[in-house]
């Protein structure tokens, strides 16, 4: 089998996430300001209380969840020419380890030929792997 040199430059990327705290009374009151905002958008359709709200849809929004684990997949080429997918699940307790770990992963691969690959990584994972707050944690 040939290698296909455009499989060995995709990086399958999944993420896991839960919210940043597990109860909404152990947020600060500038972040139960911002949940509260950010549940009207979907109260017209649930009656639910902000609490409520949080702990059933935190986990879904990059500015009120962590990362608790990234899989990762990938193509690798063998002596023989053919291609062996590669699994990687990246867990630790700290969200930041679990970042770091991910980022030193994806630096090994060539950054000018790399793309990522994910279900729904648009609306979902990439904004969690992008989104400043993680910085600021």
């Amino acid at each position: 089998m040939a290698t296909d040199v455009l499989s060995n430059n995709i990086l399958f990327v999944d993420i896991e996430t839960v919210s940043v705290e597990e109860n909404y009374d152990d947020l600060s009151p500038v972040i139960q300001r911002a949940w509260g905002r950010k549940a009207e958008f979907f109260r017209e359709a649930d009656t639910k209380s902000a609490a409520q709200l949080f702990s059933e849809r935190a986990a879904l929004y990059a500015e009120f969840g962590k990362i608790v684990s990234i899989a990762i997949g990938y193509f690798h080429t063998l002596a023989d020419d053919c291609n062996e997918l590669r699994i990687k699940c990246i867990t630790y307790p700290d969200e930041a380890a679990v970042l770091h770990e991910f980022t030193e992963t994806v630096q090994r691969f060539d950054q000018n030929q790399l793309r990522l690959c994910a279900h729904n990584g648009r609306d979902f994972d990439y904004p969690y792997l992008c989104c400043p707050s993680r910085c600021n944690r």
